[in-house]
């Protein structure tokens, strides 16, 4: 047999088992299951909705309009109790200057000694009617601050120094000692901090 029969016959060969294959495949298709008709019946899953932090109901929606309101009422009252004590916010300013240069000897000292009561004074004035205060001298005026704080050393305390320092000859005013000065410092701030206003 020559080489190009063999060629032929191998082409033939080729060709005849390209025809069965092709033949079968409908056959495979054919012995494939069918579709389960359940399944179409099979709906997507639902996701539920993220849940809301905004209140959806009336009661809600009014507490918390009226814990706004609180809130904002207790912050204006908080201003306006700031705005009251400017004047004890600066009386204590001032007082924290005398107490370092009341440390000093010398004229320092009894300036700064001088000024104490006339710083105590202005505070009582912010705090309260100027016909109470400004008449107040000697005694009545110690028991007016004994009344007007938690404490009671200004009559029978260091407190009761606060006026002598005012009129009290230089050499006497610088002869107290520093114990003494300290304590009337600390009871003048005491008053300044916790004393009583009346319509401050």
């Amino acid at each position: 047999m020559s080489v190009v029969a063999k060629a032929v016959l191998a082409s033939i060969s080729l060709m005849s088992r390209i025809a069965q294959a092709a033949q079968t495949i409908p056959g495979q298709e054919a012995d494939l299951p069918a579709p389960d008709p359940r399944l179409d019946a099979l709906a997507d899953i639902v996701v539920p909705e993220a849940v809301s932090f905004t209140p959806v109901t009336v009661g809600w929606k009014l507490l918390a309009g009226l814990l706004i309101l609180a809130l904002f009422a207790a912050g204006v009252a908080e201003y306006r109790r700031y705005c009251r004590n400017r004047y004890r916010r600066e009386a204590l300013a001032e007082l924290k200057v005398l107490s370092k240069v009341v440390t000093q000897a010398g004229a320092g000292k009894i300036e700064a000694l001088r000024t104490l009561p006339a710083l105590l004074r202005r505070v009582a004035l912010s705090a309260d009617e100027r016909a109470t205060v400004a008449s107040l001298s000697g005694a009545a005026w110690l028991d007016y601050l004994d009344a007007h704080y938690p404490g009671d050393g200004f009559a029978t305390g260091p407190g009761r120094e606060v006026e002598a320092v005012g009129y009290l000859p230089e050499p006497q005013v610088s002869a107290l000692e520093s114990g003494s000065v300290d304590a009337l410092f600390r009871e003048v701030r005491s008053w300044i901090e916790s004393h009583e206003a009346s319509h401050a």
